[in-house]
C-alpha cells in the first residue's frame, strides 16, 4: 500500500515538474515570436526614417527647381517687355510683382508639401520604434514568467512528495504513547470500580 501511495505521489509530482517546463517552453516561443516582431518593427521604423530624409530632400530639389524656373520666367518677360520700348512701370510692373508672388507661394506650398510628408514618414518610423520597443519588454516578461514556471513546478513537486511522505511515513500512530509505556490507562467499564474497592479494603 505504501508504495502504491508513493508512487502515485512521485509520479504527480514528476507532472507539476514537467508541466512547469512544459509552460516555459510555450513562454519562450511566445517571446521568439515577439522579438522577431520587434526586428521586424525596427525595419519598418528604419525605412520609415530613410523615406522621410528622402522627402525632405525631394522637396528641397523640388523648391529649388521651383526658383530657377521662376527666375526665368520672370526675366523673360522682363526682357520681351523691354525689348519691345515699353517701360517696367504701371501694369508689366504690377503683372511682374503679382507673378513673382505667385511662384514664391507655390514654391512654399511645395515645400510644405514635402515637410508635412517627411513628417508623416518619421512619424510613423516613432510609432514602429514604439511598437518595437514594447514587444522587448514584453518578450523580456515571457522569458520571466518562464523561469518562474520551472520554479513553480518544482515547488509544486516537492511539496507534492513532502505532504506523501509525511502521510505515509512520518505521521505518529495513534497508541504510539501506549505501546511505549508498556500500555495506558484502562478506561473499560468496571475499572474504575476496582480500583475504588481496592483502596477501601486498604
Amino acid at each position: 500500500m505504501e508504495v502504491v501511495a508513493i508512487t502515485a505521489a512521485a509520479m504527480m509530482a514528476f507532472s507539476q515538474v514537467r508541466g512547469g517546463y512544459a509552460e516555459k517552453e510555450a513562454l519562450n516561443y511566445q517571446a521568439k515570436v515577439a522579438e522577431a516582431n520587434a526586428r521586424q518593427e525596427r525595419g519598418l521604423a528604419e525605412a520609415s526614417r530613410i523615406e522621410a530624409a528622402h522627402e525632405k530632400l525631394k522637396g528641397d530639389i523640388a523648391v529649388q527647381e521651383h526658383e530657377k524656373k521662376s527666375r526665368a520666367l520672370l526675366g523673360e518677360f522682363a526682357a520681351k517687355t523691354a525689348a519691345r520700348g515699353v517701360a517696367m512701370t504701371g501694369s508689366p510692373l504690377e503683372y511682374l510683382a503679382s507673378t513673382a508672388e505667385d511662384l514664391a507661394f507655390e514654391r512654399q506650398t511645395i515645400g510644405y508639401g514635402a515637410e508635412m510628408e517627411a513628417w508623416r514618414k518619421k512619424t510613423q518610423g516613432t510609432i514602429h520604434l514604439n511598437r518595437a520597443k514594447l514587444l522587448d519588454s514584453e518578450a523580456s516578461a515571457m522569458r520571466s514568467a518562464g523561469k518562474e514556471a520551472v520554479v513553480s513546478g518544482w515547488m509544486k513537486g516537492l511539496g507534492t512528495m513532502g505532504v506523501a511522505s509525511y502521510n505515509i511515513y512520518g505521521k505518529p500512530t495513534p497508541n504510539a504513547g501506549a505501546a511505549g509505556t508498556g500500555g495506558g490507562m484502562d478506561t473499560k467499564p468496571g475499572a474504575s470500580a476496582g480500583i475504588t474497592a481496592s483502596r477501601g479494603r486498604q
